[in-house]
């Protein structure tokens, strides 16, 4: 039988542990010094390293990698062919996309090998909770600082990613303490969005627990488990939910935003971003605009300077009507290996992630978000996990 060994693993260790002190830059230390600069180098190479070595296993690793591979391969390009370097709007859109998009591999390699479980996706989740809490404080005191007291946190969608590890803790007594400490940033950053979305993921939570959880108590009759199981699950559900409320009320910002949910304002504007980029790519007459879109963060070019703040329209503006069926399919083979995995807390933490996705895809920035490395983890992690249970390893 297979035995873990834990050497490869201090790979995952010292990946988490550079990230974790990349995005804690402005909490720690400056932001943009040498020392964030070089953490980014040693990400980017340890993830191009595990790249290579993930490519060159010759076994099929499933529609899903090739296309989160084939996601990424075609940004890199686009930026190398259509990019300027020179331009802070194309440089940071590039930087994200690569920071989010390549740890998938090094995680990939090391779960399909069997080198990491779900012991270590726990040990990313508890060493990420803290520091999401003092980088959300350090971007609150900036917007303090600049006088926008009343303006919404996008740091909020930090926590959101996070949400589908939960599934992965035994403890529901942690579990439930991490949801509300989840819900109370989601409420305290006033982001509609993301509150909806991170209350969809957690909620999915919630349905895996009732049909498959354990109780804290251990009863060995089946239908008093089972009773048992589902009255824990709803008194936290309820608990969880008065709480929130009570957050909620005492946050008047807050509490007005979830009062306003049509902010004509925003609409608006999005409205004009959305009908710019369709309307453009609709009436090209250009064939290779229509199927490849109009180069990398073509969107800035198409609007007059704002980014979609959707992924479709992104996508399309930047890769046309073939980015956007490389990056349907990519949704779609994630909902497909999700049917195909036997573990319901890893399937379930799959299903929360994708619906994380595609909710954040039409309302924010998903695949060039600053915060997507969190889900590349993941599911670098489930996508390994099945290829290693497909397949007769040899070691």
């Amino acid at each position: 039988m297979y035995k873990l060994s834990f050497k490869p693993a201090y790979i995952f260790y010292t990946l988490t542990l550079f990230l974790a002190l990349y995005y804690s830059q402005g909490v720690f230390y400056p932001e943009g010094s040498i020392i964030s600069k070089s953490i980014l180098v040693l990400i980017t190479i340890i993830s191009s390293f595990f790249l290579i070595k993930s490519l060159l296993i010759t076994s099929s690793k499933g529609i899903f990698f090739n296309l989160w591979t084939g996601l990424l391969m075609v940004n890199i390009f686009l930026f190398i062919l259509t990019g300027n370097l020179s331009d802070p709007n194309h440089f940071i859109m590039f930087k994200f996309i690569l920071t989010g998009m390549l740890p998938f591999f090094p995680v990939f390699y090391l779960s399909s090998k069997r080198y990491i479980d779900q012991r270590h996706l726990v040990f990313f989740l508890l060493l990420f909770i803290p520091v999401d809490i003092l980088k959300y404080f350090y971007e609150q005191t900036l917007l303090l600082d600049n006088q926008e007291k009343n303006m919404t946190m996008n740091f909020s969608y930090s926590f959101v990613m996070l949400s589908p590890y939960i599934f992965f803790i035994k403890n529901k007594k942690l579990a439930y303490t991490l949801i509300l400490i989840i819900i109370y940033f989601l409420i305290d950053g006033g982001k509609r969005g993301a509150l909806f979305t991170g209350i969809a993921g957690i909620g999915i939570y919630f349905f895996y627990q009732l049909k498959y959880g354990k109780s804290f108590l251990l009863v060995y009759r089946k239908k008093k488990f089972r009773t048992l199981n589902y009255l824990q699950a709803l008194i936290a559900l309820v608990l969880i939910l008065i709480v929130g409320n009570f957050i909620l009320n005492q946050n008047e910002f807050s509490s007005s935003r979830m009062q306003n949910i049509s902010d004509a304002a925003s609409l608006l504007v999005r409205y004009d971003i959305y009908t710019s980029i369709l309307s453009a790519w609709i009436n090209t007459k250009s064939v290779i605009n229509f199927l490849f879109g109009f180069g990398f963060a073509g969107s800035i070019t198409l609007t007059g300077g704002y980014f979609a703040h959707n992924d479709w329209m992104e996508i399309l503006s930047n890769l046309g009507l073939v980015g956007l069926i490389i990056y349907a399919s990519t949704i779609f083979s994630g909902y497909l290996l999700s049917r195909k995995i036997k573990d319901a807390n890893v399937r379930y933490a799959l299903i929360s992630t994708l619906v994380i996705w595609f909710l954040m895809s039409l309302g924010s920035m998903y695949y060039s978000s600053v915060f997507l490395f969190k889900h590349s983890i993941l599911l670098g992690f489930i996508c390994g996990y099945y290829f290693s249970r497909k397949i007769k390893l040899k070691y």
